[in-house]
């Protein structure tokens, strides 16, 4: 089965900051747009991906330095990511992933559903999400 992720950015679901000490999770609704300039989500606020080798299968280890530039949890920053990424990074980004996305999504797979993914699986996960939003699926 072949991992594709499609998106309506109509409105976006954040899970925002903690709402109490107990931990539960506030939501909040608004336009893409709105909580972007709100809560400062901007390419330039990317988080810093640093993924474990050891938590990659050997057959996919060449592609870590993309799912650290692209698996980006948040839509929001993945999209400025991608606005702000020029043709040439774009197009690199493509030719890398050609031909390796049944791969990926065999491992990813892989795991239970029932158990969290490691979080090496989530950026590769999120770095298919970057190619199938933006029209890059190159399979």
């Amino acid at each position: 089965m072949v991992l594709r992720l499609t998106y309506v950015l109509s409105l976006t679901l954040i899970l925002g900051t903690l709402a109490c000490s107990e931990g539960a999770p506030s939501l909040e609704v608004a336009p893409s747009s709105e909580l972007q300039e709100r809560l400062n989500l901007y390419a330039e606020n990317r988080p810093t991906i640093k993924i474990e080798v050891g938590e990659v299968p050997p057959n996919l280890r060449d592609l870590i330095p993309f799912a650290e530039q692209w698996g980006i949890g948040d839509d929001i920053i993945r999209h400025d990511v991608f606005l702000q990424s020029t043709p040439e990074e774009k197009e690199a980004f493509r030719t890398a992933l050609k031909g390796r996305t049944g791969e990926i999504s065999v491992w990813l797979d892989s795991f239970p559903p029932s158990e969290l993914m490691p979080d090496a699986a989530a950026h590769f996960m999120y770095m298919l999400s970057a190619l199938d939003e933006n029209g890059l699926w190159p399979d």
